[in-house]
């Protein structure tokens, strides 16, 4: 996946290596996607798509986290 090619909004890492990343799946706003790195960011893969744009993430663990939508 090329996520330069994406309107990512925020990011957050866990760890070094663990981190996600939320926003636009396409620039006319059609929706809003997750996306997950066990690399440190070098790669990214999508975990989960919405139909709306999400704007902030946070996880405090592997498995405990929640993202927010656009208001």
């Amino acid at each position: 996946m090329n996520v330069g090619t994406l309107d990512l909004l925020a990011v957050d890492f866990i760890d070094k290596q663990t981190g996600w990343a939320v926003g636009d799946i396409d620039p006319g706003g059609a929706g809003g996607a997750i996306y997950q790195t066990l690399d440190g960011g070098r790669n990214w893969r999508p975990i989960a798509h919405t139909n709306e744009i999400l704007t902030a993430v946070h996880f405090v663990s592997l498995k405990a986290g929640g993202v927010c939508p656009r208001w």
